[in-house]
């Protein structure tokens, strides 16, 4: 790394620390202590946070969604085409033994076999 781009790398660092600091100032003077304020002014502040957190949730939700379905059916058509090779009988394998630790941590009971000799 280069004398440059550790002197760029600090100085964006501390843009960053600096950028923190004023927003923690910021929300610290909004909602400092809002136990003192009128009641009105508390059920604004936690409907308006609550509404900004259920909306960061949402979109990041739907973010995640799409990313796992999107990496789900790309493996499959590849899959189908030919460029990879799923081995189904290790993966079946693989979930049996964490269904069954599951399983057992949620009962605590060993599973049982049923198996007819």
């Amino acid at each position: 790394m280069s004398d440059w781009s550790k002197s760029q790398k600090n100085a964006n660092n501390a843009r960053v620390e600096k950028m923190t600091e004023d927003a923690s100032k910021f929300l610290g003077g909004v909602l400092g202590d809002i136990s003192s304020r009128s009641a009105y002014t508390q059920i604004a502040i936690g409907a308006t946070s609550g509404w900004f957190t259920g909306f960061a949730t949402m979109k990041i939700g739907k973010f995640a969604a799409f990313a796992i379905g999107g990496g789900i059916i790309l493996m499959e058509i590849a899959h189908q085409e030919g460029f990879i090779e799923i081995d189904w009988s290790k993966i079946t394998g693989k979930l049996d033994k964490v269904t069954d630790k599951v399983e057992t941590a949620v009962t605590g009971q060993e599973k049982k076999l049923d198996r007819e000799d």
